[in-house]
């Protein structure tokens, strides 16, 4: 999987400032994951390439040098590859689904981290098509935070 250029992504803009926002990417990655439909697929991880870019205000994390206004890389890539090869999916676009939704949930207490304003990602099937000259199928995705729903669930204990 090729990276990202800098001149291929699509500026975001902050919502308030309307300044645009950075971008912190995480590229090439490789997972093993169930997804697809044909019987084949739902029982046999097969490869998928992943790259995802947040898009966000990094200026806070500047100033404080700390990563509750950052995102921890190596955490982040952890979390998505538990993701991918945990679960499974019947397309691409479910699990592209689910990952946006992942990565634009709220901080929580326990793991503070900057708001995500909006997330592309990324995935690539290397070896859904067979034979010579055939393509390679990918889906990118991009969503916003400004467009997602959350719910709080009040636990007594």
């Amino acid at each position: 999987m090729t990276s990202h250029r800098q001149d291929q992504v699509l500026r975001v803009i902050h919502p308030v400032s309307g300044r645009p926002l950075d971008v912190i990417r995480l590229d090439g990655q490789r997972v093993h994951c169930i997804v697809g439909l044909y019987p084949s697929e739902e029982v046999a991880p097969q490869p998928l390439d992943l790259a995802v870019a947040l898009h966000l205000d990094t200026a806070p994390a500047a100033v404080d040098a700390g990563l509750r206004h950052s995102i921890d890389y190596a955490r982040l890539e952890g979390e998505l590859r538990f993701l991918l090869e945990s679960c499974r999916f019947r397309t691409l676009e479910t699990a592209a689904h689910a990952l946006a939704r992942y990565l634009l949930a709220p901080a929580t207490g326990d793991l503070p981290h900057a708001r995500v304003e909006a997330v592309d990602v990324t995935l690539v099937k290397p070896h859904a098509l067979r034979g010579e000259g055939a393509g390679v199928p990918s889906l990118t995705i991009r969503r916003y935070a400004d467009d997602q729903r959350w719910t709080v669930e009040q636990k007594p204990w």
